[in-house]
């Protein structure tokens, strides 16, 4: 038997042998042709598996690394082909053809930063280059130093390549700049007759005769774009828009209803039909078509969670409810049914049963530990119930699954933000307006976070950004004229409000005017701002114009033509509610008590669940001192209106001023159930636990509370959050907090009463005594002069004022 094996053995040992002679490279270079080959087949998915055996093989693997990398871009895969690029060019710093391709994809992606940096590399290699020169002209003009240098590098480049896109693009948006249209259609018409399928050119077309005004040209070129790109969902929601325009809206939904005739098994277009019938006709259209799609689909869920979202929204909760408990329940599990019961979580959690939410959200983790949507909404509900720790760990997790998902990093800046990591949030909110591509959502969030802490010019920047993407957003021009109101740039803040006037929206037209009134206002302008608010108020149409008109004549002290502006409004319309309110107002304010008692009374009597009728006749009841009756009608408010906020808030005041502090705690502990993330009713609820209770557990919890408080420099939460420091044994931290909050507060005998404990504590006496001494002086005959701390300030006085005892006497032998 030996000797008939010995001949197989050896054999296999030299095939052995000879294998293993072949080197890495060599078995990567064969993987690489290998990968050619099948990709020029069509292969395209084993042919990226064979690309990927060459870098296992040889990571510096130059041109399988550019196939790649073109193939990701291909697909539509554009951060993974960046990805690519850049670790080709990073291997290899002279690789004309990956800094090319690089910087054309990151100037795509909007990577500017990325995009110079391979164009600079890429010119020092081939600066004759007609691609180079083309890509370096369009990011110089970007750039803007010196422009005329790059128009006269693309037309360099024209000259020798009179196809190129990107030069033709410079010279293009030269003219577009100018406010020469009609040159740049002209030059873009020159420019397609060499690329006639180039979406660029096709994109910047439209755009030339929009500004031209040429409604039919635009209505003729989103129809040759929608033949040229059939497969882009954007040019099917220009013409979308279009034939809205033109008032054509049975033309829109056909485009809608060919989109989603393309790919019968698709949903998400059959959706978009959906929500534009929602739109244009209405929720029980669009619930018929849901009703068809269900009947028809050989997989009716997306469709009945559809449903069931719509029912919710339009006020049917019970019925939504059901209905998803419906698909959950008996199903086989999966991740379509795990989306559904986060989304029924979601709508647990928007009727206030988080013990519901809490289930659901458990059951889906506990299948799938990485399910974003229900992480997301778990970390939404840690961070209201001050865990924001936890809440960034199950961010973090989500965050591996969906890197580019600009909601997780939103809700990590909201986590941050309740940890008191300010700057942490506004990184956050930095990478999701990235990660966005510049959403006008995410754009906002971010620039107003900025504007909170006065960085005007980064917000206007971020705006700027957002605009050159989405140019006619209401809310992005509306901020964007606030800011140049805040910098009193009164030219740029007019023609902003023109631009909003432009889109023809009436809300966008309230704004343009709120601008307007901005911008008098500012100035100084009073008759021009009362002028205005008169022609927005009109005969009562507008509640807050109204408002505001009012509140413009009290400051000015025109009282009486206050009142001959009230007395048109009733006349048009003497049930209006508003109306008949601020007439109440203008009536305390006059000093007509009964009359405007009597008016808040019948208001509530005719609606009794209104909140603004109590709040007026509870301000009123009050401001005369008429405690008792104030209390009653405030009470009779909370009744009526089950619990509105505002009453809410007002109770608790009054019960602090009462002495009763445990019942404001509990009020304040009812509000902040509502809205964990209001500021105010945070610090009040934690200022209260900490002054007034003395427990571990309640110092732990305001500490939970306040702790978002340490970046802001509202002299109260500095008190706030600086005493609970103290309280927490920290003192030397507290004084950071408490010595400008007691500068700048310097009437409020509480404020520098704990600036004097923390002072005491840190047997700083001198500093400490003076400090409980204006505590003591502040309260003096006042109703402070009670407080329990005023007696410990007295006291601790004192104790700083006592002589040392004297000295024990040691004895000592002999």
């Amino acid at each position: 038997m030996s000797a008939r094996l010995f001949g197989p053995i050896l054999l296999m040992a030299a095939a052995l042998a000879l294998a293993g002679c072949e080197s890495a490279e060599e078995r990567a270079e064969k993987h690489y042709q290998r990968g050619l080959e099948l990709a020029a087949s069509g292969d395209i998915d084993r042919a990226m598996i064979e690309f990927r055996n060459v870098f296992r093989l040889d990571a510096g693997h130059g041109e399988a690394r550019l196939e790649y990398a073109r193939v990701l871009r291909d697909r539509g895969d554009l951060g993974g082909a960046l990805a690519q690029y850049m670790e080709l060019v990073d291997r290899d710093r002279d690789n004309l053809e990956g800094h090319r391709e690089l910087a054309e994809l990151a100037m795509k992606a909007q990577d500017f930063e990325t995009a110079t940096a391979s164009v600079r590399r890429a010119f020092k290699l081939a600066p004759a280059d007609p691609v180079v020169r083309a890509l370096k002209a369009t990011l110089d003009y970007r750039e803007g130093s010196d422009r005329p240098a790059a128009l006269e590098m693309a037309r360099g480049v024209l000259a020798d390549a009179p196809g190129s896109v990107p030069a033709n693009m410079v010279l293009i948006a030269d003219r577009m700049n100018a406010d020469d249209a009609a040159g740049a259609l002209a030059l873009t018409d020159a420019a397609l007759a060499a690329a006639p399928r180039d979406e660029g050119l096709h994109l910047v077309r439209l755009a030339a005769l929009e500004k031209l005004g040429d409604e039919a040209g635009v209505g003729a070129q989103i129809g040759r774009m929608a033949e040229l790109f059939p497969e882009n969902p954007g040019v099917a929601q220009a013409l979308v828009q279009w034939r809205m325009r033109e008032g054509d809206a049975a033309g829109a939904e056909a485009v809608l209803r060919d989109l989603a005739a393309r790919d019968p098994a698709a949903t998400e277009p059959a959706l978009t039909v959906v929500r534009f019938l929602y739109e244009t006709q209405g929720p029980e259209a669009a619930r018929a078509e849901l009703d068809r799609l269900i009947a028809a689909a050989a997989n009716p869920l997306p469709y009945r969670r559809t449903r069931a979202g719509l029912d919710f929204a339009e006020g049917a909760r019970d019925e939504a409810i059901a209905a998803l408990r419906a698909l959950v329940d008996g199903a086989e599990a999966s991740d379509e049914i795990r989306d559904v019961q986060a989304e029924l979580a979601a709508m647990l959690d928007a009727t206030g049963d988080a013990a519901g939410r809490d289930a659901t959200l458990a059951a889906v983790l506990e299948a799938d530990r990485r399910h974003v949507g229900a992480l997301k909404l778990r970390a939404r509900a840690r961070i209201a119930a001050d865990a924001p720790e936890l809440a960034i760990q199950d961010m973090r997790t989500a965050l591996a699954e969906a890197p580019r998902d600009p909601e997780i990093m939103t809700i990590m800046a909201m986590a941050h933000e309740r940890e008191g990591s300010r700057e942490l949030a506004g990184e956050r909110l930095s990478l999701a307006v990235e990660a966005s591509n510049r959403a006008p959502a995410e754009s906002l969030r971010y620039a107003r976070f900025l504007l909170a802490d006065d960085r005007i010019g980064p917000a206007e920047g971020v705006i700027v950004d957002a605009l050159r993407r989405a140019p006619n957003d209401p809310d992005l021009l509306l901020t964007l004229g606030q800011i140049h109101v805040a910098r009193r740039d009164w030219p740029r803040a007019a023609q902003v409000a023109e631009l909003l006037r432009g889109l023809g929206d009436p809300a966008a037209g309230r704004m343009a005017a709120g601008l307007e009134m901005a911008s008098l206002s500012g100035q100084n302008r009073t008759e021009e701002t009362l002028t205005l608010l008169r022609d927005l108020a009109g005969t009562g149409e507008n509640a807050a114009a109204m408002a505001q008109l009012m509140q413009g004549y009290v400051a000015a002290g025109d009282l009486d033509a206050a009142q001959d502006y009230l007395d048109g409004v009733l006349a048009a319309d003497p049930a209006s509610l508003p109306g008949r309110m601020m007439q109440a107002g203008l009536q305390a304010v006059r000093g007509e008590t009964e009359a405007a008692e009597a008016l808040y009374r019948a208001l509530i009597a005719e609606t009794p669940a209104a909140p603004q009728p109590h709040r007026g006749l509870f301000a009123l009841l009050a401001g005369q001192g008429a405690t008792a009756e104030a209390e009653a009608a405030l009470t009779a408010g909370l009744a009526a209106t089950g619990g509105d906020g505002d009453l809410s808030f007002l109770q608790a005041g009054l019960l602090e001023s009462r002495g009763d502090i445990e019942g404001a705690i509990a009020v304040y502990e009812t509000l902040y159930a509502r809205d964990s993330a209001n500021p105010l009713i945070a610090n009040n609820l934690a200022s209260l636990i900490t002054t007034h209770r003395s427990d571990e557990a309640s110092l732990e919890r305001a500490f939970a509370i306040a702790r978002r408080l340490r970046t802001s420099d509202v002299p109260y939460f500095q008190d706030t959050y600086g005493w609970i420091l103290h309280r927490r044994g920290d003192s030397e931290a507290a004084l950071a907090f408490l010595e400008p909050s007691a500068a700048a507060l310097g009437d409020n005998a509480l404020v520098q009463y704990h600036l004097a404990e923390a002072l005491h504590a840190l047997a700083r006496h001198a500093e400490a005594r003076a400090a409980f001494q204006r505590a003591i002086d502040i309260a003096a005959d006042g109703p402070d002069a009670a407080l329990p701390q005023i007696a410990a300030a007295k006291a601790r006085i004192l104790e700083i004022d006592a002589p040392p005892a004297p000295a024990e006497a040691v004895e000592t032998d002999g």
